[in-house]
């Protein structure tokens, strides 16, 4: 089973890409780390960050109400599943792994979600497939060789 739940704030606004087979939402969260009163404390006085940044992709119709209805700072949760992807780049291969949103669940006041809630039969809950980050300019910087054991 491939399934993943986030909570987090997103840290930027959401962006809209084109690619050639359809329309591209990413959602960058940020998910507080797992860690005790003190932990978080020494780690802010160390200036090491206490939160995880994941990449969300929401695709066609769903990631447009999405971008609509979000912004920078928004409280959501994220169903979805792990994507890994393989991109080469300038001879390097370079390997990254995201997470296609499935179903978004807003967290802040209800009011701010309205006009949301009357869109909700404009996307379907299977309007999402695969994508080459690449088509969207996207190159990660974790390079890895291909003799990794899986």
């Amino acid at each position: 089973m491939n399934l993943v739940i986030l909570k987090g704030r997103l840290i930027q606004d959401p962006e809209m890409h084109e690619l050639s087979n359809c329309e591209l939402c990413v959602l960058k969260i940020g998910v507080m780390k797992d860690l005790s009163k003190e932990k978080i404390q020494e780690k802010i006085e160390n200036g090491e960050y206490i939160y995880d940044i994941y990449t969300i992709l929401v695709f066609n119709k769903y990631g447009q109400v999405l971008k609509d209805a979000l912004k920078k700072g928004s409280n959501i949760l994220v169903e979805g599943r792990l994507s890994k992807n393989k991109v080469e780049k300038n001879g390097k291969i370079y390997y990254n792994t995201s997470i296609v949103g499935k179903r978004i669940t807003f967290l802040d006041k209800a009011n701010d979600q309205t006009d949301l809630l009357e869109r909700k039969e404009e996307f379907f809950e299977d309007d999402f497939q695969e994508v080459n980050p690449e088509e969207f300019g996207v190159v990660y910087n974790d390079s890895v060789n291909d003799s990794m054991p899986f």
